[in-house]
């Protein structure tokens, strides 16, 4: 799967398989690659040579497939996508639970794994083309939200450096 690098070199060494809020091994450019998602861009190419669909369950890594039961493994018949329900069920609040969590990776092998397994598969079961076309209009509006809400967001951080003495 094609993206922008956005962490430090030998980042998964450095800490756990997810990220968290504040996570330091966030580059800078890369913070900003995900707060436009641009990062996820490349995987234009995916689609285009037939490894990802538009709209399917976003891939996990191997650490993490591994602890899938077999019903959950189900989801590895369907052709993994750019977009999905479960990224936009749990992208925005994900990275924020995980920060409040002590052991973020054991809480998301636990309990966010399973809940977004779960959300997919209601996906692949009861598939339409009606299902992805919704999938994708709300991705559009969130990936716009999110840009205009990072913007906002950068505007009010350099209004309070103005006004610092």
């Amino acid at each position: 799967m094609f993206k922008f690098r956005t962490m430090v070199a030998n980042a998964a060494h450095l800490g756990p398989n997810v990220s968290a809020t504040g996570d330091s091994r966030l580059t800078r450019t890369g913070a900003l690659l995900r707060r436009s998602f641009i990062d996820e861009a490349p995987q234009l190419l995916n689609v285009l040579k037939g490894d990802m669909s538009l709209v399917g369950p976003r891939p996990e890594t191997p650490e993490y497939v591994k602890l899938l039961s077999p019903h959950e493994l189900r989801i590895l018949a369907v052709r993994p996508g750019m977009a999905g329900p479960s990224t936009l069920e749990y992208s925005r609040e994900e990275p924020a639970i995980l920060a409040r969590q002590d052991d973020p990776d054991g809480y998301y092998r636990t309990h966010l794994l399973h809940q977004r397994v779960a959300a997919d598969l209601t996906y692949v079961d009861h598939w339409t083309l009606a299902a992805d076309v919704s999938i994708l209009a709300r991705t559009a509006v969130f990936v716009v939200s999110g840009v205009i809400e990072s913007a906002l967001n950068r505007s009010r951080a350099e209004e309070e450096v103005i006004r610092v003495p």
